[in-house]
């Protein structure tokens, strides 16, 4: 129940699917403060922004959600930073939003920088300050 970072990874999960995952987070780990989600080939439910609601969910306690998202079909247009935006939308206001997407949308420089940059990732036993 003291876990504050968290690393789930799937294959073809639907978007829908992170209602559940979102509440199962916020009931096991109370204090959750940053969830990173490695998701990858799915091609049908990401594709749809009206899906995006989901991330309405994310767990209260949450500060930062990463997205590491591999061979996907995610909506037009697919820029990093249009992407970001429609997360970022749905999301509750104080979460941080990071998108890491290494084939699925055109870096157009306009991302948040991490506070783990340079790196892409955050490393696991790292403390990281809020970032820009």
């Amino acid at each position: 129940p003291r876990l504050t970072r968290l690393t789930l990874s799937g294959s073809k999960t639907p978007i829908q699917s992170l209602s559940a995952v979102f509440r199962n987070c916020s009931a096991a780990c109370p204090v959750l403060e940053m969830l990173t989600l490695h998701l990858d080939t799915e091609r049908t439910t990401w594709l749809r922004a009206e899906n995006y609601w989901v991330f309405g969910h994310a767990p209260g306690s949450l500060k930062a959600l990463v997205l590491i998202l591999e061979d996907m079909s995610l909506p037009l247009p697919r820029t990093a930073s249009a992407f970001h935006r429609l997360v970022k939308r749905h999301a509750p206001t104080d979460v941080q939003v990071h998108i890491v997407t290494p084939n699925c949308l055109i870096d157009d420089g306009e991302l948040p920088t991490a506070p783990w940059a340079p790196s892409a990732l955050p490393e696991f036993a790292e403390a990281y300050a809020a970032a820009d």
